[in-house]
Protein backbone atom coordinates (compact mmCIF):
# COMPACT_ATOMS: atom_id res chain seq x y z
CA UNK A 1 0.00 0.00 0.00
CA UNK A 2 1.11 3.32 -1.26
CA UNK A 3 2.65 5.57 1.52
CA UNK A 4 0.43 8.44 0.55
CA UNK A 5 -2.75 5.96 1.14
CA UNK A 6 -1.65 5.21 4.40
CA UNK A 7 -1.52 8.72 5.23
CA UNK A 8 -4.79 9.71 3.85
CA UNK A 9 -6.60 7.09 5.84
CA UNK A 10 -4.34 7.90 8.96
CA UNK A 11 -5.59 11.19 9.00
CA UNK A 12 -9.26 10.43 8.97
CA UNK A 13 -8.72 7.75 11.68
CA UNK A 14 -6.84 9.57 14.01
CA UNK A 15 -9.35 12.45 15.15
CA UNK A 16 -12.27 9.76 15.18
CA UNK A 17 -10.20 8.09 17.49
CA UNK A 18 -9.17 10.51 19.49
CA UNK A 19 -13.07 12.01 19.76
CA UNK A 20 -13.72 8.57 20.74
CA UNK A 21 -11.79 8.22 23.39
CA UNK A 22 -12.65 11.73 25.16
CA UNK A 23 -16.49 10.17 25.07
CA UNK A 24 -15.20 7.25 26.33
CA UNK A 25 -13.38 8.64 29.23
CA UNK A 26 -16.68 10.73 30.25
CA UNK A 27 -18.71 8.17 30.04
CA UNK A 28 -16.55 5.40 31.99
CA UNK A 29 -16.52 8.07 35.30
CA UNK A 30 -20.14 7.02 35.22
CA UNK A 31 -19.55 3.74 36.04
CA UNK A 32 -16.55 3.63 38.58
CA UNK A 33 -17.51 1.80 41.73
CA UNK A 34 -16.30 3.57 44.43
CA UNK A 35 -16.14 2.91 48.43
CA UNK A 36 -18.98 4.82 49.83
CA UNK A 37 -19.42 3.38 53.44
CA UNK A 38 -17.71 6.51 55.20
CA UNK A 39 -19.50 8.99 52.86
CA UNK A 40 -22.16 11.82 53.75
CA UNK A 41 -24.83 12.59 50.85
CA UNK A 42 -27.06 15.60 50.88
CA UNK A 43 -30.97 14.87 50.13
CA UNK A 44 -29.69 15.47 46.23
CA UNK A 45 -26.64 12.73 46.15
CA UNK A 46 -29.25 10.02 48.35
CA UNK A 47 -31.72 11.00 45.69
CA UNK A 48 -29.43 10.06 42.42
CA UNK A 49 -27.97 7.62 44.62
CA UNK A 50 -31.37 5.50 44.53
CA UNK A 51 -32.48 6.94 41.14
CA UNK A 52 -35.53 9.03 42.69
CA UNK A 53 -36.96 12.62 43.08
CA UNK A 54 -35.22 14.85 45.62
CA UNK A 55 -39.16 15.35 46.39
CA UNK A 56 -39.44 11.54 47.39
CA UNK A 57 -36.33 11.19 49.09
CA UNK A 58 -37.52 13.72 51.06
CA UNK A 59 -40.93 12.24 51.66
CA UNK A 60 -38.97 9.13 52.69
CA UNK A 61 -37.03 10.65 55.15
CA UNK A 62 -39.77 12.46 56.58
CA UNK A 63 -41.72 9.08 57.13
CA UNK A 64 -38.60 7.49 58.39
CA UNK A 65 -38.66 4.98 55.95
CA UNK A 66 -34.71 5.81 54.98
CA UNK A 67 -32.10 6.35 57.41
CA UNK A 68 -31.12 9.97 57.73
CA UNK A 69 -30.13 12.84 60.10
CA UNK A 70 -30.53 16.76 59.84
CA UNK A 71 -27.22 19.00 60.25
CA UNK A 72 -29.07 22.21 61.18
CA UNK A 73 -31.92 22.43 59.00
CA UNK A 74 -30.15 19.92 56.10
CA UNK A 75 -30.96 16.33 55.82
CA UNK A 76 -27.89 14.18 55.61
CA UNK A 77 -27.40 10.56 55.04
CA UNK A 78 -24.75 7.91 55.60
CA UNK A 79 -23.93 5.77 52.45
CA UNK A 80 -23.10 3.00 54.78
CA UNK A 81 -26.76 3.00 56.58
CA UNK A 82 -28.65 3.73 52.72
CA UNK A 83 -26.68 0.09 51.69
CA UNK A 84 -27.74 -1.38 54.68
CA UNK A 85 -31.68 0.18 54.00
CA UNK A 86 -31.15 -1.01 50.47
CA UNK A 87 -30.51 -4.78 51.62
CA UNK A 88 -33.49 -4.60 53.96
CA UNK A 89 -35.95 -3.72 51.02
CA UNK A 90 -34.65 -6.29 48.58
CA UNK A 91 -34.66 -8.94 51.48
CA UNK A 92 -38.10 -7.94 51.89
CA UNK A 93 -39.64 -8.73 48.89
Amino acid sequence: MPFGLLSIIFSKIIPWIEKFSILLQTKIKDFVITDNSGDIMTVREVAEYLKIAEKTAYRLVLDKKIPGFKVGNAWRFRAKEIDEWIKKQTKKM
